[in-house]
């Protein structure tokens, strides 16, 4: 489009208050500070658009169930979770029946309906390339490069044979998932993405809400 919008506002077609309402939707919908201005957040957010930066045929990093029950979001990212603004990406678990037995069960109590299992792996997000994997304080962590600057990460894993330089594909297992041993958190996934670099925050992290509810399941 070139100058297409500078040239509209400076003919007098569109006004710089039409561009701020439509930066504000943009805001509003991919739940973003509405103000109406294209600061690093929201134009980290519209240049992940380009479908060759965010994989249009992602998975969500932990399988269905066999019993069929999906993975969903615990806890958001710091974007729409005020209690937690250190929050750089989300939680993932499922949702816990009477039949699961006595689980493990932290930030007191508030996580007694969600749950994973002992056997479940986390997966690849999209196909790339291994870029770390080892043990931190929080267990095993694990990032994925897809290319073009775009990255996820995988927290709180019990361990992972795959090593930096590792090609992974779509929904190839990375490692179990865990908790976070210095904490009373159960087992869960925290899933993070970035654009650009990682740990730059707020600048360069994506809320994987955003990108995941177009993303399809790998199978248990």
């Amino acid at each position: 489009m070139g100058n297409y919008n500078t040239e509209r506002v400076r003919h007098g077609h569109i006004t710089e208050a039409d561009l701020s309402k439509l930066t504000s939707h943009w805001q509003r919908h991919h739940k973003l500070t509405d103000d109406g201005l294209c600061g690093p957040l929201t134009t980290i957010s519209l240049r992940t658009l380009d479908a060759s930066i965010v994989p249009t045929d992602a998975v969500w990093p932990l399988p269905v169930l066999t019993d069929g029950r999906k993975p969903l979001i615990t806890s958001g990212h710091a974007h729409e979770n005020t209690h937690r603004p250190n929050h750089f990406g989300v939680d993932i678990m499922y949702q816990r029946s009477s039949t699961d037995g006595d689980l493990r069960v932290g930030d007191g109590e508030a996580t007694r309906q969600y749950f994973v299992p002992r056997d479940v792996r986390a997966v690849a997000f999209a196909g790339g390339t291994i870029t770390y994997s080892s043990k931190v304080t929080t267990g095993w962590r694990l990032w994925i490069h897809h290319g073009k600057g775009f990255h996820t990460g995988y927290f709180h894993l019990v361990d992972s044979t795959l090593t930096p330089g590792h090609l992974v594909e779509r929904g190839e297992p990375l490692g179990y998932v865990g908790h976070a041993p210095n904490g009373d958190d159960p087992r869960h996934l925290h899933f993070e993405m970035y654009f650009g670099d990682i740990g730059a925050y707020p600048k360069h992290t994506l809320n994987p809400r955003l990108y995941l509810a177009s993303a399809t399941w790998a199978v248990q």
